[in-house]
């Protein structure tokens, strides 16, 4: 994966400390596009967490690795739950 990020921020998200074990790796992922915020509504974006205590669900493993891989999210995904298009991309794969 090319990776042209340089320099981590390390202070990504609220709830990831600085000198967590995985804070390089977390940080570079949302750099990069493949991981973000966990939405709450009623709080600011800047605000959202990561939550890295949180079990990572099905379909949001295989979104970042479709993410990670070149492939296309293709075809019409209005209407569709978020996931549906990662889930018809990974089965292309």
């Amino acid at each position: 994966m090319n990776d042209d990020t340089g320099t981590v921020n390390k202070n990504c998200f609220p709830d990831v400390n600085s000198d967590a074990w995985y804070v390089e790796a977390v940080c570079r992922a949302k750099a990069l596009g493949i991981v973000r915020r966990n939405a709450r509504a009623g709080v600011p974006e800047n605000l959202w967490r990561f939550d890295p205590t949180r079990d990572v669900q099905y379909e949001e493993a295989v979104k970042m690795l479709v993410q990670v891989y070149p492939h296309p999210i293709t075809g019409d995904t209005e209407g569709m739950d978020w996931y549906v298009p990662y889930i018809d991309a990974a089965e292309d794969m």
